[in-house]
């Protein structure tokens, strides 16, 4: 038997395994490196997953009607403006409902018609699809998509003022005014007067259901001023007729008047869609409400 000196190594047998083998430093830091972003994206997809799956979540309030839909939806309001009679009776001054989907920032992400005159889908679907609403939430006040049912107008056609007149070219702020009045209905609609003026006062008088009886007052910008002044010239208002009033009952009146260098012009909307009224003039209520800030006056109070 062969022993080894004292002086002479036993060599170790050599390993095929990388154990054996070590990577360069470099290398094992690269490796190191990639393993760390892939934990760090791990950790982030499973910190953000709630907030995905939260945001897919979508409540059904088709057939809630303690859900307020109305006042949800920004606009526009526009409708489909027909000559009415032709139209078989069930379809007169009805319209177009839709199953709207609305996503978490709003904005409608599908919206199928599922009764109304098929002739007007197409049109009343683009008008649907280009509606923008107020998010809804869950009970916890998040975001979420919900489903709703909305429906598009179907309306007689305009009327206007023959000759057209034009919006005047040059208003003096001092000498402007303009003020809504919303009356009473056969229920719990609003009561109140605001006036905005040309320097940015706003002042209000709440009568019944509202949440601010009295008067109050604020204040707006120049820009809104000229924002709102805007918005009646683009809807044409001095070619609308002095009232658009429909032959029913039970529903408020707004009236609108527009006060400047010392003249008058008013108009007064009952029904106004089912009178002919054009949507741009239909539509002054709200723009004046918003610019004024009403709601925060108003409350719960119903429209």
């Amino acid at each position: 038997m062969k022993f080894a000196k004292p002086d002479e190594q036993t060599p170790i047998p050599h390993s095929p395994t990388k154990a054996c083998h070590p990577e360069p430093v470099e290398g094992t830091r690269i490796r190191l490196a990639a393993s760390q972003m892939c934990l760090k994206s791990l950790c982030a997809l499973t910190l953000l997953m709630p907030s995905l799956l939260h945001a897919q979540q979508t409540i059904d309030l088709r057939n809630d009607f303690s859900a307020r839909i109305r006042e949800h939806s920004i606009g526009p309001f526009l409708a489909i403006h027909t000559n009415i009679e032709k139209l078989p009776r069930e379809f007169q001054f009805s319209g177009i409902t839709f199953d709207v989907t609305i996503g978490v920032d709003g904005h409608v992400r599908s919206a199928s018609a599922i009764s109304g005159p098929p002739q007007f889908f197409t049109q009343a679907q683009q008008i649907e699809a280009a509606r923008t609403f107020r998010p809804f939430a869950d009970p916890h006040g998040k975001p979420v998509q919900a489903r709703i049912h909305d429906s598009v107008a179907i309306l007689p056609p305009e009327r206007w003022r023959t000759p057209h007149e034009p919006f005047p070219a040059n208003i003096d702020l001092t000498t402007l005014s303009i003020t809504l009045q919303r009356t009473a209905c056969y229920g719990s609609c609003p009561i109140y007067t605001v006036t905005l003026f040309g320097d940015g006062r706003v002042q209000y008088e709440g009568e019944t259901f509202v949440q601010a009886k009295g008067k109050r007052s604020s204040h707006i910008t120049p820009a809104q001023v000229q924002a709102l002044l805007e918005d009646f010239r683009r809807a044409d208002f001095f070619s609308a007729l002095p009232q658009y009033v429909a032959g029913v009952t039970d529903m408020p009146s707004e009236n609108i008047t527009f006060h400047y260098n010392g003249k008058t012009r008013g108009v007064d909307l009952y029904a106004p869609g089912m009178a002919g009224a054009p949507d741009s003039i239909a539509n002054l209520p709200t723009l004046i409400d918003e610019t004024a800030g009403t709601a925060k006056w108003i409350g719960n109070g119903s429209r």
